[in-house]
């Protein structure tokens, strides 16, 4: 639910870089490997920074009302919360790992499908 506030913050700081900074610091050598880490990700920085803080705030967010108005709460923080409070990290590693081999799964139904009807 969060995710997206750190992607578009992230599109804004990058989209609001100088791209001769860039271009200078390839014409003096730099892969754009380290273009991107040394001049790129160093700007854009307080701008992603500002998407993460964002989207934990909402994610903390969604926790707190989910928890107070649900009397089993089943929203993935939540439950995440529980299990590593009851049964600690190795049970909360598999409930994140069993939901991202769902999303993984989710989008490639997803690109299949879109890829067969293109």
């Amino acid at each position: 639910m969060a995710g997206p506030l750190v992607a578009i913050a992230a599109t804004a700081a990058f989209g609001e870089l100088d791209p001769a900074l860039e271009e200078a610091a390839r014409t003096l050598g730099a892969t754009p490997l380290r273009s991107l880490l040394t001049i790129a990700l160093p700007l854009a920085g307080t701008g992603i920074g500002a998407g993460v803080l964002l989207s934990w705030l909402r994610a903390l967010g969604e926790y707190g009302a989910t928890s107070l108005v649900a009397y089993h709460p089943t929203s993935l923080p939540v439950e995440l919360y529980v299990a590593l409070s009851a049964d600690g990290l190795q049970r909360a590693m598999a409930l994140a790992q069993a939901f991202f081999a769902l999303t993984a799964l989710a989008v490639a139904v997803a690109w299949i499908v879109r890829r067969r009807l293109a």
